[in-house]
């Protein structure tokens, strides 16, 4: 009868083996993480159009490729907040809605630039390997120095004309390093136009879409 007691025996050893062995594995492993970021990206910028009634025009916005640089702070659980500012120079049909004389009497073709500074939530990350990401942003965009592409000749509005603006952004990264992670996101965002000189019935309210590709690099590590 000592075969089947052995035979027990080997096969509870062989299992007590197993679980420490697994137990051992899921023993969760502290990695320092960096204390901040620092990121750099370009995007492909799809505005909608905006109509501004204090120049009397509207911006018919075409696409353009939008440069962005960020900093953040990590704050816990592969997150960090910060401050984001962006940049690009856009193309687009400037049209009269009426009132406008000059070179753009009826439309023209024009240049602007676009600037954002926003505040911004980013989650995601992982040791090493693919992980989602999640960002918000709220902020101003401010739209300023526009002028006909031919002339050269400014155009209203002359002063930096600010919008309020905010976007939810998804993607996925890919993390090289503990200090190195590559993102693809997808952003939706919205820009709230000011109302002065509009009627009732116009939009003041325009969507934008951004598809974006970038690197972040952390800078300290977390104790």
């Amino acid at each position: 009868m000592r075969t089947p007691r052995l035979l027990m025996t080997a096969c509870l050893a062989v299992v007590a083996a197993r679980t420490g062995g697994a137990q051992i594995i899921r023993q969760p492993t502290r990695i320092a993480e960096p204390s901040s970021w620092v990121g750099f990206s370009v995007g492909f910028w799809q505005p909608q159009a905006i109509l501004d009634g204090t120049s009397g025009s509207e911006w018919q916005f075409g696409d353009a490729l939008q440069y962005r640089v960020a900093l953040e702070k990590s704050i816990q659980n592969q997150s960090s907040v910060g401050l984001t500012a962006t940049f690009a120079r856009i193309g687009m049909t400037y049209a009269s809605l009426g009132n406008l004389s000059g070179v753009c009497a009826g439309s023209c073709d024009a240049d602007a630039n676009v600037t954002q500074l926003l505040a911004t939530f980013h989650a995601g990350g992982s040791v090493i390997g693919f992980h989602q990401v999640i960002d918000l942003a709220a902020g101003a965009t401010g739209y300023y120095n526009f002028r006909e592409r031919t002339t050269g000749q400014r155009l209203e509005p002359k002063n930096v004309d600010l919008d309020f603006a905010m976007s939810i952004g998804y993607g996925f990264g890919y993390t090289f390093s503990p200090t190195t992670q590559f993102e693809l996101v997808q952003d939706f965002g919205l820009g709230m136009h000011q109302r002065e000189g509009l009627t009732g019935q116009d939009r003041t309210i325009g969507y934008q879409y951004t598809t974006r590709l970038g690197v972040r690099f952390g800078l300290g590590m977390q104790r």
